[in-house]
């Protein structure tokens, strides 16, 4: 699934283990509590660069990563 928000973001709607109502969600490096859910373009995700188009790249490459590592049967 590819989620987009726009210049600004909104997790208030979000109701999954790792995300406080209101806050930003509990990440390391895009990978979240909740199996499956991940997040890129945060700012300050890893780097100062992570919420840019020229630097987001390197985040989404670090993500793939991370998804393809998953165990098989695990969301």
């Amino acid at each position: 699934m590819l989620w987009t928000t726009g210049f600004e973001h909104d997790f208030g709607f979000v109701e999954v283990p790792g995300f406080a109502r209101g806050s930003e969600p509990v990440q390391r490096r895009g990978v979240t509590a909740a199996p499956g859910l991940f997040v890129l373009g945060l700012p300050w995700m890893h780097t100062l660069k992570s919420s840019v188009l020229c630097g987001v790249g390197d985040d989404a490459a670090y993500l793939a990563e991370r998804i393809v590592e998953r165990p098989a049967g695990r969301d």
